[in-house]
């Protein structure tokens, strides 16, 4: 037996003991480090998945009226905020962090006015946030 066939045999034993598998404290690192859609779709799609939280929370009597995909889509995407002196951009398609909205919904960094939905009981859930806020990531796309 030459010297490489103990290496060989070292690394395929290696293989399938799972050594070197990440702890689970480092499996939770790396979850944070690359975040990963929810397996469930592959995109996040105007229509299909922001749509129903707009119509649910933002379109009642009195409020924004986003009653359909492309009339929400041209009320929010590259639409300057009333609220702030910085014009700062309702939606900015690709960066959740400078689309005002995003501050809105969660209730931070707010120019003037409330946070939205208002009212405590109509604020969305985490994963309605979520939603959003992948949608503006991904480009916020008008489909």
């Amino acid at each position: 037996m030459n010297r490489v066939e103990p290496f060989l045999f070292m690394v395929a034993w290696a293989c399938v003991t799972g050594c070197g598998d990440a702890s689970p404290a480092l499996r939770d690192d790396l979850a944070v480090a690359s975040p990963q859609r929810d397996l469930r779709r592959d995109e996040v799609r105007l229509a299909r998945d922001v749509q129903p939280i707009l119509m649910s929370a933002c379109s009642g009597e009195f409020c924004h009226r986003l009653t359909t995909p492309s009339r929400a889509y041209a009320f929010l995407v590259n639409q300057p905020s009333v609220e702030c002196d910085d014009a700062r951009p309702l939606v900015t398609p690709g960066d959740p962090a400078r689309s005002y909205v995003v501050d809105k919904i969660q209730d931070r960094n707010l120019c003037a006015g409330h946070p939205m939905p208002r009212g405590l009981e109509n604020r969305l859930s985490p994963e309605e946030i979520r939603t959003v806020i992948d949608w503006i990531a991904e480009g916020a796309p008008n489909n």
